[in-house]
């Protein structure tokens, strides 16, 4: 493993690593905003980091998607009408526990009107597109 110059080689409570990854500043407390920070588990947005894994696998089959022509059988065997459906779902729930977590374990009433109003109103315009593209006549 090649290291960079500008990686520290000690935690700031003094324990000292050379030559590989410190693992020991995942937990040392007195590490500054730790690695792990945006991880579930954090106290800083925790689960933010599963939210972009969770978009990276839904783009990464709805890639694989685009490049067969929409045909669910991929060449590794796997079906990925029900891989994009699982991570769908993987997805979902990590915007869910973003929400629930990050938001100090509870949206208030306005936030989560808001939050009920965007996604209503997003969905009814996609929808809306969607009809018009497919030549259908959308009342305003």
């Amino acid at each position: 493993m090649v290291m960079s110059s500008s990686m520290p080689d000690s935690c700031t409570c003094g324990e000292v690593w050379r030559g590989h990854p410190n693992p020991h500043a995942i937990t040392c407390p007195a590490t500054p905003q730790a690695p792990h920070s945006f991880a579930i588990g954090s106290d800083v947005w925790p689960g933010l980091s599963k939210l972009v894994e969770e978009c990276g696998e839904v783009a990464q089959v709805v890639g694989k998607l685009m490049a067969t022509g929409g045909v669910a059988e991929h060449w590794d065997g796997t079906n990925l009408h029900s891989r994009l459906l699982d991570e769908l779902a993987d997805l979902r729930a990590a915007i869910g526990f973003v929400i629930d977590w990050s938001y100090g374990g509870e949206l208030t009433p306005e936030q989560y009107r808001t939050y009920a109003d965007r996604v209503n109103y997003k969905r009814g315009l996609f929808e809306q597109w969607h009809l018009e593209q497919q030549g259908v006549a959308v009342d305003d």
